[in-house]
């Protein structure tokens, strides 16, 4: 998180907190029970909305990002419903602005959806996510915290005497006269339309986005998961390991071809060796050999010499 978006998120924790505070006091010390009831609602919207904003840190225990611009769409938010809407009434001046936010939040709840899909898919291995399933999942996830949501506003007006779901004629000082029939639940409908109307729009254009751009589900996600080091070696793709596979491969070759190598000059290097020692023990058996025929050949001629003398003595006799 910026240094400049951690500050006006702290200032808006501070703000729901004094506004917690305020609702409180003006409970207890009210004695009208229409006033009461007025400043526990507040009380109530800002203690919700400032537990809420301690989401993030909870999620960062989890090796989950958050972009900073989600947090200036949630203080936007706050601000827009919470101020804008109920303490300035926006919600009775301006007749769109109600509207529009339900827009807006079923925009927002059914891309946050895609990354809760994709954070929920990140574990599973050899499953790849289907665009139809994903905005299947986006688009119900959306209608369903629409309707939680008008379950919200129904208990706020049943226990505090709000008019969030208009079912009383709106005025600046509360509710007026209740309306009847269809009338009542108009503005119920209307919200859930508005919710699947958003996150209709969102799921045709990420349909649009994988089908024609070929953008993959996985791309869909505003919040990620941190990589660590594991995870990046995971989740590299399929070319880099099989560019490191060959890598490794080739080293592996060239250190065998290598050894082969000095094997083979070893191995000759001993066939030379083997061969020169077998030259020159037939050389040495050889001379030896010489020499004993040379030792056997003087004694013979000696013998020889002394016959030929005696039998040259007795010829001259």
């Amino acid at each position: 998180m910026k240094k400049s978006t951690k500050i006006t998120y702290i200032w808006h924790r501070v703000l729901m907190a004094i506004v917690f505070i305020i609702g409180a006091l003006g409970t207890i010390l009210n004695k009208d029970e229409s006033i009461k009831a007025e400043y526990l609602f507040i009380s109530v919207q800002s203690g919700m909305f400032l537990i809420v904003s301690f989401l993030p840190n909870f999620l960062k225990k989890l090796d989950i990002d958050i972009p900073d611009f989600l947090y200036i769409i949630f203080i936007f938010f706050c601000l827009a419903h919470f101020f804008c809407g109920e303490i300035l009434g926006f919600f009775v001046k301006i007749k769109w602005w109600d509207s529009a936010l339900h827009t807006f939040s079923g925009m927002l709840i059914a891309l946050l959806s895609f990354s809760l899909i994709n954070l929920l898919n990140k574990n599973s291995e050899n499953f790849k996510l289907n665009i139809g399933f994903a905005t299947l999942f986006a688009f119900s996830l959306t209608v369903a915290i629409g309707v939680i949501w008008e379950i919200i506003e129904f208990s706020s007006d049943l226990w505090f005497g709000s008019n969030m779901q208009r079912a009383y004629v709106s005025t600046m000082n509360g509710r007026g006269e209740p309306l009847l029939g269809q009338a009542a639940l108009a503005d119920t409908m209307k919200d859930l339309i508005l919710d699947a109307l958003g996150a209709a729009v969102v799921c045709i254009i990420c349909i649009i986005a994988v089908r024609k751009k070929k953008i993959k589900v996985e791309d869909l996600s505003l919040i990620k998961k941190k990589k660590n080091d594991n995870d990046e070696k995971a989740n590299k793709p399929e070319e880099q390991i099989e560019e490191k596979t060959s890598k490794k491969d080739k080293k592996t070759k060239s250190k065998k071809t290598k050894q082969e190598k000095n094997l083979n000059s070893q191995a000759k290097g001993q066939l030379e060796d083997f061969q020169t020692q077998n030259t020159e023990k037939t050389e040495t058996e050889n001379s030896e050999v010489q020499e004993t025929k040379e030792l056997k050949k003087e004694p013979v001629e000696k013998e020889s010499a002394k016959v030929l003398e005696t039998q040259t003595g007795d010829n001259k006799e």
